[in-house]
């Protein structure tokens, strides 16, 4: 009787490892890694070293979707003062966001949809285009045109142009 105490697990053993080997093969799988990025880059920045109040400046760059489909996107720039400064949105006159051959005015009160909308908080600017779909496999020049007010506080600023792709 002892023996076939022992007897019995083991054969319960070999016949579980026997029929996971058949599903095992049965159920045949093969894996790979992939690695996911951005669909969308920008690359190419051209801007001015030098700003003067009262100036127009161009910070230009351009926009390539790899995706094989439209991705829209928000093109934002980030403007952040010089160090002990505070910007207030007073110092932009006008902007323009330029999207290939199409042209996007400053937001304004009565102009509130398809325009650059320009968000003054926590001390920085930020210009955000509206949304824009970038078409599969495109690569567009881009811009934003920027109207200095001639009072604007001298100092090195900071400029950041990233593209936000909705979830």
């Amino acid at each position: 009787m002892r023996k076939l105490v022992w007897v019995i697990p083991l054969l319960l053993l070999a016949g579980g490892i026997s029929l996971g080997a058949l599903v095992n093969y049965l159920s045949n799988t093969i894996t790979f890694q992939a690695e996911v990025k951005s669909p969308i880059e920008i690359h190419d920045l051209t801007a001015p070293d030098t700003i003067y109040g009262g100036d127009t400046i161009d910070v230009s760059y351009i926009t390539d979707n790899y995706a094989n489909n439209a991705v829209d996107g928000v093109h934002r720039l980030i403007i952040t003062p010089p160090e002990g400064s505070e910007l207030t949105g007073e110092e932009i006159d006008d902007v323009t966001f330029t999207y290939g051959e199409t042209e996007y005015p400053m937001c304004t009160e009565t102009q509130t949809e398809n325009c650059v909308d320009v968000v003054a908080a926590d001390g920085v600017i930020t210009l955000y285009s509206p949304t824009i779909t970038h078409e599969a496999g495109s690569s567009v020049n881009t811009k934003f045109t920027i109207t200095w007010d001639p009072a604007t506080e001298p100092g090195t600023y900071g400029f950041e142009a990233q593209v936000i792709v909705p979830e």
